[in-house]
């Protein structure tokens, strides 16, 4: 089949019923993901997740360990019928699911992880927010990226060749909109969150986020895992533990990313969540990329029968 990557989505993808349909297709994988969840974190993810009310559901401290959990159910259904990663990484949030598939963090020690991380999040007194901002052609980016700068903020993600997230102070992200929607062949979207995520206005989140990570357990990486802001291909859990840290201020390399997993020879990339933002990012890349999605039981069911293809064909 070759070697397959597994990409796992960030906070975005979190909607009211997700993981219902998959627990009704997949009953086992998914009653014993939200079971142990909840035994972690001390309340009904299962519900939140099944029912909302979506008002909770969007908060960054209940979005992110329901993003990691369904993403995991879903890894323990591919990997129950032999399908297993060569490399694996995810965007933002989604690195912690990427750590589970590697290895490196059990799946209760990730949920507890990020459910403090989404409150140490949502507890920062500095206000801020963020927009998407695409360009049509490649030359304009550097313009992007000139003001960005010129006006003291940060990007927040760098997303395919032609999108970048910008993070920053409420009242300069709007002004910088202002003049790029005057521009010619670039459109942004202002997004709808809480704070300045991956941007140094969120320094005050670092330090009580790695003191609450020192008392988890964090091994060495047993597949290759991407980090977020280097895009440097690792094992070794002192590189993950450095990114986890980053990730507060710094962006996401998620282009980068793509091209250390095309680097690592990787044939098919499976996007492990609920959601396919992250497999529609990869048309930006070129079509030699064969992406698949789980966003839906059916579409699982799909990724589970190309494999079993390729094994009978082996």
């Amino acid at each position: 089949m070759g070697k397959v990557a597994f990409l796992f989505p960030g906070q975005g993808s979190q909607i009211v019923g997700m993981g219902k349909n998959y627990a009704r297709r997949f009953g086992n994988d998914f009653e014993s993901i939200f079971e142990e969840a909840g035994d972690a974190l001390g309340f009904d993810i299962r519900q939140l997740c099944y029912a909302g009310p979506e008002r909770d559901l969007m908060k960054t401290e209940f979005a992110q360990p329901a993003i990691v959990t369904v993403s995991s159910g879903i890894l323990r259904v591919l990997v129950r019928e032999g399908l297993c990663p060569d490399i694996v990484a995810g965007h933002s949030v989604g690195q912690f699911s990427a750590l589970v598939a590697a290895g490196v963090l059990s799946f209760a020690d990730a949920v507890k992880l990020v459910r403090k991380r989404g409150e140490f999040m949502a507890a920062v007194q500095t206000p801020g927010t963020m927009a998407a901002v695409v360009v049509s052609q490649p030359e304009q980016m550097s313009q992007v990226t000139a003001l960005v700068k010129e006006m003291d903020l940060d990007i927040a993600g760098k997303n395919t060749p032609s999108q970048i997230v910008v993070s920053g102070a409420n009242h300069v992200v709007p002004m910088l909109l202002e003049q790029l929607q005057a521009i010619q062949g670039i459109k942004t979207k202002p997004l709808a969150v809480s704070h300045a995520f991956h941007s140094r206005l969120m320094f005050e989140m670092e330090e009580p986020l790695m003191a609450y990570a020192e008392g988890l357990s964090f091994y060495d990486a047993q597949i290759p895992v991407v980090l977020n802001k280097s895009a440097k291909v690792t094992t070794a859990v002192a590189d993950v533990m450095e990114d986890i840290r980053a990730q507060c201020t710094q962006p996401v390399a998620w282009s980068q990313t793509i091209e250390a997993i095309g680097q690592y020879e990787v044939q098919h990339v499976i996007e492990v969540g609920a959601g396919n933002t992250l497999t529609g990012m990869m048309r930006s890349f070129g079509s030699h990329w064969k992406g698949q999605s789980t966003n839906s039981p059916m579409e699982l069911e799909k990724v589970l029968q190309l494999m079993r293809k390729f094994k009978e064909g082996a």
